[in-house]
């Protein structure tokens, strides 16, 4: 019985460490999405919208070597 309890509190832990491995790599996907600062080479869309969560003005930059999108608020653009 004693073999089962720790089986079972051990893969519960696997679980765990698994999820938060994954969920600390999605959180670095989004930040690099939501950057403070444009890459160079990056050219703005005409895609600007409002953040229904913050309510700020986001615009979207394109870089076509690599094809990635960056999504700029606004106030992160008056810093620049």
């Amino acid at each position: 019985m004693l073999k089962w309890i720790l089986a079972y509190f051990g893969f519960q832990l696997i679980l765990f460490l698994i999820l938060l491995l994954v969920a600390r790599k999605k959180d670095r996907r989004l930040h690099l999405q939501r950057a403070e600062e444009v890459p160079d080479g990056c050219i703005p869309t005409r895609e600007v919208s409002r953040d229904p969560s913050t309510g700020q003005i986001v615009t979207v930059y394109y870089d076509p070597a690599t094809g990635k999108r960056y999504y700029l608020h606004e106030d992160a653009k008056s810093k620049q």
